[in-house]
């Protein structure tokens, strides 16, 4: 999905892109779900429209929290989401226990991803200082110059005044959307487990059908809304340049197209096996070990990825969060 953001950037373009996923991901589903001897029940149906909510909910928040919040912030409230949260619930759900030992796993998994996300573009912001209304005084008018000083005064107070409810603003809604994410990270990893121990893994193909038909009516709702009322493309728009340069300002060229979708095709298996394999990982193991398993995992191989595919440079924090992670799995499974 990186691949594809880079190629298609922008909000809307994230939309687009995760309708075209959703859909993929539907078209698989219903092939694995016939190929499986099409087996459903209503059993338990909530949970699947628990699942799909969630996913939808997580899509959408972390598009918006991308741009919000700082990486460590997104990542954190991510653990806190798919793991610490599952890990409580887990004595009261299904009756298991957590130890000392899987808490400590844990904690160093929450460590990782601080260290994972140490880089100085996370951290950069606007560091540039807005310069300071001049105020020229004549002093031809005293009086008249006075006036006009408290009026220019009166105007940077303003100014002041709109910037710090707009800071106040961004923060709500930055801190909104990030609890938002931890939330439907939270239901998707409950719902994963919750599903196949009430009603079996017999019916994980219909679990996954009825997930991703769900997060497939969300998006394509949105982009109905965004084509009848803003006349929005249902497909996304390249923004990238070429990087031969013979196509400048981004222009749309079918070599880029036919690569984005590409990526989004990939993209969109390769969830759909996650979370299949996940739902079946979740009712062999127990919380303690399938939780943070599943996330330190994920984070490991998101590292190995960016150098191997975007060939971004292992650095120092990057090779320790690694280790860190490789340890806390590693505790967790004692």
């Amino acid at each position: 999905m990186k691949k594809a953001g880079l190629g298609a950037k922008g909000n809307y373009n994230s939309v687009r892109i995760n309708f075209i996923r959703s859909a993929i991901c539907l078209i698989v589903s219903l092939a694995v779900f016939f190929a499986a001897g099409a087996n459903f029940t209503a059993d338990f149906l909530w949970i699947c429209l628990l699942s799909g909510a969630a996913n939808a909910l997580s899509m959408f928040s972390w598009i918006i929290c991308s741009e919000k919040a700082n990486l460590v912030l997104v990542e954190i409230f991510s653990l806190i989401g798919s793991v610490a949260v599952p890990l409580m619930l887990s004595p009261a759900l299904y009756g298991e226990s957590v130890s000392l030992v899987n808490i400590v796993g844990v904690i160093l998994l929450f460590i990782a991803a601080v260290i994972f996300s140490i880089k100085p573009e996370n951290f950069v912001g606007n560091t540039e200082k807005e310069a300071e209304p001049t105020i020229k005084i004549d002093d031809s008018d005293a009086s008249e110059n006075a006036a006009k000083t408290d009026e220019k005064q009166a105007k940077i107070t303003e100014e002041q005044t709109k910037a710090t409810k707009k800071s106040l603003k961004n923060f709500l809604s930055t801190a909104f959307f990030l609890v938002l994410s931890g939330l439907s990270l939270a239901a998707i990893s409950v719902t994963q487990k919750l599903y196949v121990y009430k009603v079996g893994k017999n019916y994980n193909a219909f679990f996954n059908l009825i997930t991703f038909l769900c997060v497939f009516i969300g998006f394509f709702a949105v982009a109905i809304i965004g084509k009848i009322f803003y006349k929005k493309s249902f497909l996304p728009e390249i923004t990238r340049p070429n990087p031969s340069g013979s196509e400048a300002d981004g222009k749309n060229t079918k070599n880029q197209a036919e690569l984005l979708y590409v990526y989004i095709i990939v993209a969109a298996v390769c969830i759909y096996v996650f979370q299949y394999f996940s739902t079946l990982a979740a009712n062999i193991l127990p919380s303690a070990v399938f939780y943070p398993l599943s996330q330190g995992a994920q984070m490991i191989l998101s590292a190995i990825s960016d150098a191997a595919i975007f060939k971004r440079k292992l650095t120092a924090f990057t090779i320790i969060g690694l280790i860190i992670t490789v340890i806390g799995v590693i505790i967790i499974n004692i």
